[in-house]
């Protein structure tokens, strides 16, 4: 199943799967074979109004397509309320930006990002 970045790194901070090479085709806006910081929250942040269908200001389970139960998803749910605000969303994205870029050079190899799906 093909997504864009955003859903890729949705999908693999919450559960599923989704093709590692396509997230180049979006968040690497400048073609240089690397996805830096800058890239990422600018593909996280448009993607957070797509994922967001009824314009809550909060990301359901199913919106995200997680289980609401999943760890993960428990993880990055700081109040607990069952779903994100867009704050408790980027922190979860950013963290696994963070845990992605091995060699903490800020930006992201494709041998980095593949690395971080397989080993979800």
């Amino acid at each position: 199943m093909k997504r864009s970045l955003f859903a890729a790194f949705a999908i693999l901070a919450i559960g599923g799967t989704a093709h590692a090479g396509d997230m180049w085709k979006t968040a690497d806006t400048d073609a240089d074979g690397r996805i830096t910081r800058a890239e990422y929250d600018a593909s996280v942040t448009a993607g957070w109004t797509k994922k967001d269908a009824n314009a809550d200001g909060q990301l359901s389970a199913s919106e995200a397509m997680a289980k609401a139960g999943d760890a993960k998803w428990k993880a990055a749910d700081a109040d607990g309320n069952g779903s994100l605000s867009q704050t408790e969303y980027m922190a979860m994205k950013s963290g696994w930006f963070a845990k992605a870029d091995a060699n903490k050079d800020g930006s992201l190899s494709k041998a980095e990002g593949d690395l971080a799906m397989a080993s979800k």
